[in-house]
C-alpha cells in the first residue's frame, strides 16, 4: 500500500533549480508531500508562513564549495496538513550540471511534537506560577508559544463551572487565518483532546484530526488545512481551569 503523507524514509529527495524552484521529486518525496504538485513551485512556498524565511535562508546559504546545510521547517502537504521536516541541502556540482540544489527531506513530526508538548507544559507551569495577573500572562503566553512552536492559530478556553464545557476567552493567529472562524467559541470537554490533556496534567498532541474530536474544530479549520493540534492544560492551585490550544 502507498505510504501515507508524513510516513517517510530519510532518502526523500527533491531537486531545485538556482531559484529554489522544485524541478524533480522522487517517489519517497512524493509520499511525504502527498503528490507531485510541488513541481514548479519554490520549496520555500511549501513551508508554513512562519518557516518560509528559514527555508529561504537555508537555500541562500548553500555554497557549491561548502558542506551540506540543514534546517527544520514545517512543510505543507498536498492535503493541507503540516509535516515537521529536516531539510538537508547541498549544491549540485559536476561538469555539465545546471546550477541548483539537492534537498533531502526527513519527517521528524513525532519527535518535534513530543518536544513541543513537554516544552509547552513546562512553559505554562512556570509562567502561571509566577503570574500576578493570570489573564495578562495568558495573553502573552498564548502568543509566544504559538509563534515559537510554529502553529497557525490558537487561544485559551476556560472551563465552565459545570466542568463539562469550555468557552473561548482569547484567540491568537500567526497570520491571515481568522482564529475565531476556525476554532469554536464553546465546546464539550468530553471526548476532546483537551480532556486528555487535563486528565494527563500535561500537553497532548494529535494529527490528522477529525472535526469535533480535538478542540471541536469547525469545518473551516479543515478547509484551511489545519489538521494537527496541541492542547495544554492550565491549572490554578492544583485545579484545572482551562486549556491553551493551537492548530
Amino acid at each position: 500500500s502507498r505510504t501515507s503523507p508524513g510516513q517517510i524514509e530519510p532518502e526523500a529527495r527533491v531537486v531545485l533549480d538556482e531559484n529554489g524552484v522544485v524541478t524533480a521529486i522522487d517517489d519517497a518525496a512524493e509520499a511525504l508531500l502527498g503528490d507531485r504538485t510541488a513541481l514548479g513551485q519554490p520549496l520555500a512556498d511549501l513551508a508554513t508562513e512562519a518557516d518560509r524565511p528559514v527555508v529561504r535562508a537555508l537555500l541562500d546559504a548553500v555554497d557549491p564549495n561548502g558542506a551540506a546545510l540543514r534546517a527544520t521547517a514545517g512543510l505543507r502537504c498536498a492535503d493541507g496538513h503540516v509535516v515537521q521536516t529536516v531539510i538537508v541541502a547541498a549544491a549540485i556540482v559536476g561538469a555539465g550540471s545546471a546550477p541548483g540544489v539537492t534537498a533531502f527531506l526527513h519527517d521528524v513530526s513525532r519527535q518535534r511534537s513530543a518536544e513541543q508538548a513537554l516544552g509547552a507544559t513546562q512553559a505554562v507551569i512556570g509562567a502561571m506560577a509566577r503570574a500576578q495577573a493570570p489573564k495578562v500572562a495568558l495573553e502573552s503566553l498564548v502568543a509566544s508559544l504559538g509563534a515559537s512552536m510554529g502553529w497557525e492559530v490558537g487561544g485559551y478556553w476556560k472551563l465552565a463551572a459545570d466542568d463539562a464545557t469550555l468557552h473561548r476567552v482569547l484567540d491568537w493567529s500567526a497570520g491571515e487565518i481568522d482564529a475565531e472562524s476556525v476554532t469554536p467559541e464553546r465546546y464539550e470537554l468530553a471526548g476532546s483532546l483537551s480532556e486528555r490533556a487535563i486528565t494527563a496534567g500535561a500537553a497532548q498532541w494529535a494529527t490528522d484530526l477529525v472535526t469535533g474530536t480535538v478542540l471541536s474544530t469547525t469545518p473551516l479549520a479543515d478547509q484551511a488545512g489545519l489538521r494537527s493540534a496541541i492542547a495544554v492544560p492550565i491549572t490554578r492551585m492544583g485545579r484545572a481551569t482551562g486549556v491553551i490550544g493551537f492548530l
